[in-house]
């Protein structure tokens, strides 16, 4: 199996008398995001071709405003999978609910956290899971 033209590392594919497959393949995470194109072959005569999408991860807070001691949830989803989450509020690890916090197989994840004691204006929480980070403003009322 092939990533865009290259080996792809990790495949595993089953193939069955009835002519059709089955296949895992480790999309590189130096492909970022985009469409990628991916290609089975069990003979030079039989090749298949497919789209694949890889999606940014995101970062999303709620609310998006509070005031020091708020409790806020942070959600990601398009992390690395089965990767530990590490959340920061300005560069500082905040504590969070559940305290260890883990990315699903398909790179989801939720927490809460508490606005810390700090003054008003726009602070940064981050969430970091794997080869990712996204960063988001927050703003302090």
């Amino acid at each position: 199996m092939e990533w865009i033209g290259h080996f792809a590392s990790g495949s595993q594919s089953e193939y069955f008398c009835f002519g059709w497959v089955t296949a895992n393949i480790t999309i590189p995470t130096s492909f970022g995001s985009g469409i990628g194109q991916i290609e089975v072959s069990t003979s030079p005569k039989n090749t298949v071709l497919t789209s694949f999408t890889v999606s940014n991860p995101v970062l999303t807070l709620t609310p998006i405003t509070g005031l020091p001691g708020s409790e806020v949830t942070v959600a990601g989803t398009n992390f690395s999978g089965n990767q530990i989450v590490t959340i920061k509020w300005d560069d500082q690890i905040i504590r969070s609910a559940p305290t260890s916090v883990m990315t699903t197989p398909l790179g989801s994840f939720f927490a809460t956290i508490i606005v810390p004691p700090t003054s008003r204006g726009v602070h940064t929480v981050s969430a970091s899971a794997g080869n990712n980070t996204i960063n988001l403003p927050q703003l302090l009322q």
